[in-house]
C-alpha cells in the first residue's frame, strides 16, 4: 500500500525557501526503483535557484512524466507547472490538492474502520559514508513499522509494513535542493504513518538512498526497492528563462 501511494504522488515536489543570497545549483538523478512489477528508472536533470526550480526528465515515470517532459515553480515548489514540449502545451499541478488526493484515496480504501498502529522507529547512525559525487557523506539507517487494519466485506484485514531506508547524505551542499526524487513528498493524512514518512531521510542533502517497502497481508508478501543516486553537481548562473514557460504554449485543462 505504502509503495502504491508513493507512485500515486509521485508528482509531487518539495522544495523549501531558500535564502535571497543563494547559488544556482544544477545536477542529475537517476531512480531505480524495482518491484513485482519489474524495474523501473526514472532519471533527468533537477536545477534550483533561491525558490525557483526546474526538473527535466531525461526518462519519465510512465504515470506523471513523460521522457523529454519537464517541471517548473517559481515558489518554491508549492506551485508546479508541468511542460510538455512535444505537444507545446503546459498544465497546472496544486501541491496540496495532490497531498489531499493522496489522503483521501487512503482513507476512502480503509473507510471508517481503518485502523492503523503507533509506528516504531528504530535509527542507526553508519558514521563515515565516503565520498560520493566529491563530496564526504554520513550514512543513516532508520528502519521503522506499523500496521493497518481495514475491514473488506464485512471482515478485518491486517497489513504490516515494514521500512528500511539507508541514506547517505552530505553537509556540504543545502539541504534545500532536496526534491521528491530523494524525500517521500506527500502526506496520507494518518498522523502516525506521515511521521514515519517524514522521518526517513533524516538532515542534509541525500546524494544517494536506497528505500525498501515490505508489506505482508497474511501469507502475501510484496517487496519494493528504490534507490535514487545523484551525481554531475554543479554550482552554477541559471537564466531567468530556463524557469519560464515558452512563449506560444498553450495551457492543457
Amino acid at each position: 500500500m505504502i509503495g502504491m501511494m508513493r507512485r500515486m504522488a509521485v508528482g509531487v515536489l518539495l522544495i523549501a525557501s531558500v535564502p535571497a543570497a543563494f547559488a544556482g545549483y544544477s545536477y542529475r538523478f537517476t531512480t531505480t526503483t524495482k518491484s513485482a512489477m519489474g524495474e523501473q528508472v526514472m532519471s533527468g536533470r533537477a536545477e534550483v535557484d533561491g525558490p525557483r526550480m526546474r526538473i527535466d526528465f531525461t526518462k519519465g515515470d510512465g504515470l506523471v512524466f513523460s521522457d523529454g517532459s519537464w517541471l517548473v515553480s517559481a515558489d518554491s515548489g508549492r506551485t508546479l507547472t508541468l511542460v510538455d514540449p512535444s505537444a507545446h502545451s503546459y498544465s497546472s499541478l496544486q501541491l496540496g490538492e495532490l497531498l489531499r488526493t493522496a489522503g483521501s484515496a487512503l482513507k476512502a480504501l480503509g473507510g471508517a474502520g481503518m485502523t492503523v498502529s503507533a509506528p516504531t522507529m528504530v535509527t542507526k547512525e553508519g558514521g563515515d559514508g565516503g565520498r560520493i559525487a566529491g563530496f564526504p557523506t554520513r550514512r543513516r539507517t532508520v528502519h521503522s513499522g506499523l500496521d493497518w487494519t481495514m475491514k473488506l466485506m464485512g471482515e478485518k484485514v491486517t497489513t504490516h509494513v515494514d521500512i528500511v531506508s539507508e541514506s547517505w547524505t552530505t553537509t556540504a551542499l543545502p539541504a534545500e535542493l532536496t526534491t521528491f526524487i530523494q524525500m517521500p513528498g506527500f502526506e496520507t493524512g494518518i498522523e502516525s504513518v506521515d511521521r514515519v514518512l517524514r522521518l526517513q531521510s533524516g538532515s542534509g542533502f541525500p546524494l544517494r538512498q536506497v528505500t525498501t517497502t515490505t508489506t505482508t497481508t497474511g501469507k502475501r508478501r510484496t517487496v519494493t526497492t528504490s534507490e535514487t543516486n545523484i551525481a554531475e553537481i554543479v554550482k552554477t548562473d541559471l537564466p531567468a528563462s530556463l524557469f519560464t514557460v515558452p512563449a506560444g504554449y498553450k495551457r492543457k485543462e
